[in-house]
């Protein structure tokens, strides 16, 4: 959807005064005739895609019915008309609007149609958990009774037991239908006689086996009651359950790692993104700073706030970022890589919004741009980490280890991004040095830029020491 951004940045840099009104005028024309060719492509995409992909074509039609609910066609046309009329407040009130209606729309399209459905099954997983683990406990302690030569309530609880357990069995059959593990007895051998199909250890699916823990409870129950001894029973309900409780673990953990890949790659193609921008946006600062552009004419101002506004779209994609780190919460080291990017990042646009498109404004962006892409090598380093622990090995079973809340960034990862923050203090530092000798940055601005990365610097030896644990 790389298109639908490029109409959301044209959107937001088509601000211009009065003598490029005509021009400024003719530009939003093309936008808008951009955009209605992009909805008429969207929906071609949605009609490819419904065969191999129904919920992104449904996803992609939902974005573009919000679109025309919206009008925006019809928005793009009526901002050309504001342009013509050079009634530029307006104008600019409306490209606002429009630029923030198409990043949510871009928000809409990108998001994962599957996302939600993983975290309702997430969810049903963990209550399965909790209840097969409460079962299973009650179930070893009725048995420990029996064994003991206890009778006193033990039919009247096998049975309430049971009644619980055939409780999870509806829950535990949709998590196979989604996991594609439906019930699958055994074949009968060739010449045997076909009996009906019951749940047994030959029905490996979730459902099958909460179902044959259930009735081996209903037997036990039965058997208490007729004065019988029901301990083979009540050693099959409870392996039943055990096998239950070590596939929920093994499922949880493979959704989390499945969510891990791809909170990671999102990340990845993020930062990409990013570096791309600030790549191009050092080189024009610094066609901006060889022409001169410290002088006062409308022109460099101009093109200067337009420097700073790109700067403030890559530093926004830089505060999502953030945001999907933080709610992760897995990954101090992360969080402080990215932390420290989107202010540098936010201090780069500081300084052109402020009109300075110097030397300094091209060091700290290009001192972003070494950011992002030790980014992305962490990244795709990670990514690969995880494909190596997902891909089988011999001998091993399908998950390793309980389903909990593993980092989303290996502590190898966290290792580089811990060398990859030293660097970035490294030529913060040069930076502002060469800013108080060129006399670019006050005394007092680098001061105070020095004092925070002093205050980093000693977050860092922290990180350091809580990685090296």
């Amino acid at each position: 959807m790389k298109p639908l951004a490029r109409l959301a940045a044209a959107l937001a840099l088509a601000v211009a005064p009065p003598a490029l009104a005509a021009e400024v005028a003719t530009d939003q024309r093309q936008v808008a005739v951009g955009y209605e060719r992009l909805e008429a492509l969207a929906l071609r995409i949605a009609d490819a895609a419904e065969g191999e992909d129904p919920a992104r074509a449904d996803q992609i039609r939902v974005a573009v019915g919000e679109a025309r609910s919206l009008g925006l066609a019809e928005r793009f046309q009526s901002v050309v008309t504001l342009l013509e009329g050079e009634r530029f407040a307006a104008a600019r009130r409306d490209q606002t609007e429009l630029a923030a209606q198409l990043e949510e729309l871009l928000r809409l399209v990108m998001a994962d149609p599957n996302a939600a459905k993983l975290e309702e099954e997430e969810r049903r997983l963990e209550h399965l958990r909790r209840e097969v683990r409460a079962a299973l406990r009650e179930q070893r302690a009725l048995r420990t009774r029996h064994e003991r030569g206890e009778s006193e309530e033990l039919p009247e609880r096998q049975a309430e037991l049971a009644d619980r357990v055939e409780r999870l069995q509806e829950p535990a059959e949709e998590s196979d239908r989604i996991a594609g593990r439906e019930a699958a007895a055994e074949s009968p051998a060739e010449g045997a006689e076909s009996e009906p199909m019951k749940a047994g250890p030959a029905d490996k699916s979730l459902g099958g086996r909460v179902k044959s823990g259930a009735q081996a409870m209903r037997d036990a129950g039965q058997t208490l009651a007729e004065g019988s001894p029901a301990g083979e029973d009540q050693k099959l309900a409870q392996r039943e359950l055990e096998a239950v409780q070590r596939e929920i673990e093994e499922r949880l953990t493979q959704l989390r790692e499945e969510e891990q890949q791809r909170q990671l790659a999102t990340l990845a193609e993020r930062f990409r993104r990013m570096h791309e921008a600030e790549v191009g946006l050092v080189a024009d600062t610094q066609k901006l700073a060889g022409a001169g552009a410290a002088d006062d004419s409308r022109t460099a101002q101009l093109a200067t706030q337009q420097l700073a506004t790109r700067q403030a779209d890559i530093r926004s994609t830089g505060d999502d970022a953030l945001r999907v780190v933080r709610a992760d919460g897995t990954s101090r080291v992360f969080d402080d890589a990215l932390t420290q990017l989107v202010g540098d990042l936010r201090a780069a646009e500081r300084r052109l919004r402020d009109g300075h498109a110097d030397a300094t404004a091209v060091a700290l962006e290009q001192s972003a741009v070494e950011a992002l892409a030790e980014l992305v090598a962490a990244v795709d380093e990670a990514l690969d980490e995880l494909d190596e622990k997902r891909a089988p090995q011999p001998g091993a079973s399908p998950s390793q280890g309980a389903a909990g809340e593993s980092a989303l960034v290996s502590k190898i990862a966290e290792l580089r991004m811990l060398r990859a923050i030293q660097a970035r203090l490294l030529r913060q530092t040069k930076v502002w040095r060469q800013a108080a000798d060129s006399g670019e940055a006050s005394p007092a601005e680098v001061a105070e830029h020095l004092a925070d990365l002093a205050v980093e610097q000693r977050r860092l030896a922290a990180a350091a020491a809580g990685v090296d644990r």
